[in-house]
């Protein structure tokens, strides 16, 4: 595992704007779906619980990858990206710029130096079948969303060279899969998670340029 242990700048956060429309379709997409799951259910003699929630189909996970890039686009200023194709435009995820999809899933989402300014919000962690994460080189501000913790499926994680504050969350160490961790040249703070010490799978932890404290953890 290779480590560094030892940024600055924050550029203005344009307000959000609402994603109403494709909020609507997934709700009215969820109703559908809990509605045959009570029919099924009731006719095969069961009994249905008010607060039972269905295990989502492929086109309503599809929907909610939809939903948190479109959350991404507003939160980070996405008009004003360097590269922007497709987004919020191409009916498939697949020709929005820097998305990966397979089985109608987001796996990989890469948009290095592109302008990204604000903050990174919590839907990101909706994005469950999401293997690579890269937004190295932007203007990100604000703390890394504990919702990322969720990625079961992340193996590569780069936030490098941004302005990102707060202390790194625990829940990123625990990350069943995850090898590559590059959080470097930001302004985080606070002592690295012990947590780490026990991320089997990490092989490249770069933790350099921060105003981070404390000692290294010695099982690292």
């Amino acid at each position: 595992m290779d480590i560094e242990v030892v940024g600055s700048g924050a550029n203005e956060v344009r307000p959000r704007r609402g994603t109403s429309s494709i909020r609507d379709a997934v709700a009215k997409r969820r109703r559908a779906c809990r509605l045959a799951f009570m029919v099924t259910w009731a006719l095969a003699g069961g009994a249905v619980a008010e607060d039972h929630e269905p295990v989502l189909g492929l086109d309503e996970q599809s929907d909610q990858d939809r939903e948190a890039l479109v959350a991404l686009y507003h939160a980070t200023a996405g008009p004003g990206w360097r590269r922007q194709e497709g987004w919020l435009t191409a009916p498939s995820m697949s020709g929005w710029e820097g998305v990966t999809v397979a089985d109608g899933r987001v796996t990989e989402l890469r948009l290095k130096n592109n302008r990204l300014s604000g903050s990174l919000p919590q839907d990101l962690g909706n994005l469950t079948r999401l293997r690579r994460l890269e937004l190295p080189g932007n203007n990100l501000v604000g703390s890394i969303p504990d919702a990322l913790g969720h990625l079961s499926m992340l193996f590569h994680l780069d936030l490098r060279w941004n302005s990102l504050e707060g202390r790194i969350p625990a829940a990123l160490a625990k990350l069943p899969n995850i090898g590559e961790l590059l959080l470097s040249a930001n302004r985080l703070t606070g002592t690295i998670p012990s947590a780490f010490s026990e991320a089997s799978m990490v092989r490249r932890l770069d933790l350099s340029h921060n105003a981070l404290s404390g000692e290294i953890p010695s099982e690292l």
